[in-house]
């Protein structure tokens, strides 16, 4: 059987192929049609000298990447009729195969059906088979791209849990001495640790965690919780690795740390001199960033900033509209009666807080002195009470007494009275005091309502400079003189509400453009929403 060069093993119902083939040097043509075959052996691809191999109508539903090395020999490969969904990555290295049937595997993925197709109209030419070659390498390079992204994605994971678990070193090392997140930068946000880190401290760390929340079922969903990488792979892969934004790692020789881990040559820890307050400790870290960018976020992250960019510059425009024409003849007048109309509304609104709050002020007083005249009354009341009950008492205990003593008695009585009637003229009572309160606050509010039309009949603000005025208040056809303080707006109040309009007016100039362009914007968006039929919500 070592000199053999033809084997066929056609409509035997095999579901497996002789072990020893591997043992056939010499065999070029291997033929095994119309069985019942799942697989092809590993050691298919240690026959030196294999030039063709024939599989077609069996339930073949993977092939071995031992296929591959059959790179330098293999020229025919019948697969057709199987149950196969996928070609090996390594494919592309078949580069002197001429002839390729891979018609009716109906759940072929890798490559698509139109491959296949373009693959069985090659014929004899080959020219199907190249283009399936073709597609085999592309898929390489996306599968090379597709891992290298897979490992930035990892270690990023890996930089997350780490901060979300505030891992730290050994004998004494904090979190924050050897791990920052969010550290802000021109090109975005990144992570930051010493260079060693990653290997030393994080993935030991991690993976302890990882073999003991692996058992009770406390991994949280979504953390990865395996690195089944290299370290020389994953070196390189950050170091070459780039989004759309620029470089995924970078080296900073001066980063800040929020607290001081570092030792000497002899590893004795020593206390760096702090570079900022804030900060304890500078030295050499690496950098990644806290997420990919990718060229869809890269094109909308540009179409924002243009957008900004227009809105700035219309806002600027704007407001130097806006000053020109308020250093216009036309924009200081308008501004300057805009001014003085709100100026004397203003001090009306100042005055009627002010009449009201004398008002209270003097329901307040009047509040007290219609409660100290009731005090007063009810110990009246009590007095006399007093005095009437004590004169019974002396009528009563007069049985048998001398008329001598009855008439003291009588005498004292009426001194009593006597005294009781002049403290009753002395005390205003409770209606004299309301009538006064009242007329009080009537010719105040007379006082304020001649002012405030006072205020009103001025001819021009910008000639009122006074500070408070007088004049007759009328009543009973009797003439008072009284003086009230009114509060009046002056040239000082005007001009300092003419800058607040100003500044008002230049905000509201720029507002109304910023909101003109952002509601083309949106206008625009549905518009080309529609041309592309999308859907915008």
């Amino acid at each position: 059987m070592t000199l053999c060069e033809k084997l066929n093993l056609n409509a035997n119902q095999l579901t497996q192929l002789p072990r020893g083939i591997s043992d056939m040097p010499h065999l070029r043509i291997l033929s095994a049609n119309d069985n019942e075959l799942k697989y092809l052996p590993t050691s298919i691809g240690d026959c030196p000298a294999l030039e063709r191999l024939h599989a077609s109508r069996n339930a073949l539903m993977e092939l071995p990447d031992s296929l591959t090395r059959l790179s330098k020999t293999l020229t025919n490969l019948w697969l057709d009729y199987n149950k196969l969904t996928a070609l090996p990555c390594d494919f592309h290295h078949l580069v002197y195969l001429s002839e390729l049937k891979m018609e009716g595997n109906v759940d072929m993925v890798f490559p698509t059906l139109d491959k296949i197709v373009e693959g069985g109209k090659g014929g004899g030419g080959g020219g199907g088979v190249r283009e399936v070659l073709k597609w085999s390498r592309r898929r390489l390079a996306r599968s090379w791209h597709v891992r290298r992204q897979n490992i930035v994605i990892s270690v990023i994971d890996i930089l997350k849990q780490v901060s979300k678990r505030k891992i730290g070193g050994g004998h004494g090392v904090v979190h924050e001495s050897i791990f920052e997140e969010e550290v802000e930068d021109d090109d975005g946000r990144w992570y930051q640790f010493p260079p060693n880190a990653l290997w030393n401290i994080f993935l030991p760390s991690l993976e302890s965690t990882w073999n003991t929340n692996n058992d009770d079922g406390n991994n949280k969903k979504g953390d990865i919780t395996s690195f089944p990488y290299e370290r020389r792979e994953v070196e390189s892969t950050l170091s070459s690795y780039q989004d759309a934004a620029g470089a995924i790692l970078k080296y900073n020789p001066q980063a800040r740390f929020r607290r001081c881990s570092c030792v000497n040559n002899n590893g004795k820890k020593f206390v760096c001199i702090p570079p900022k307050i804030g900060w304890m400790c500078t030295r050499p870290a690496m950098m990644v960033k806290t997420s990919i960018t990718f060229e869809r976020q890269m094109t909308e992250k540009r179409r924002q900033q243009n957008e900004r960019n227009v809105i700035d510059a219309a806002v600027a425009s704007a407001d130097r509209s806006a000053r020109r024409y308020l250093g216009t003849d036309e924009g200081i007048v308008t501004v300057r009666k805009v001014a003085e109309r709100r100026a004397v509304e203003l001090a009306h609104v100042a005055n009627v807080a002010a009449a009201d709050s004398a008002m209270k002020v003097f329901e307040d007083q009047r509040q007290r002195r219609k409660e100290q005249v009731a005090m007063s009354t009810d110990d009246d009341m009590e007095e006399r009470e007093s005095d009437d009950g004590s004169g019974d008492l002396t009528r009563t205990d007069t049985d048998g007494r001398s008329s001598d003593d009855e008439a003291e008695d009588l005498s004292s009585m009426e001194e009593t009275s006597s005294e009781a009637q002049t403290r009753k003229e002395i005390s205003p009572s409770e209606d004299s005091v309301q009538t006064a309160d009242e007329s009080k606050a009537l010719e105040y509010f007379d006082d304020f309502i001649a002012l405030a039309r006072t205020i009103e009949e001025l001819p021009s603000m910008r000639r009122v400079n006074l500070k408070q005025t007088s004049h007759s208040s009328n009543r009973d056809k009797g003439v008072s003189k009284t003086k009230s303080k009114l509060i009046i707006a002056d040239d000082d109040d005007i001009r300092e509400i003419e800058a607040k309009l100003r500044e008002k007016f230049i905000e509201k100039e720029a507002e109304e453009r910023r909101s003109t362009i952002l509601e083309n914007n949106r206008k625009m968006k549905l518009i080309m929403s529609g041309w592309l039929g999308l859907s915008m919500e």
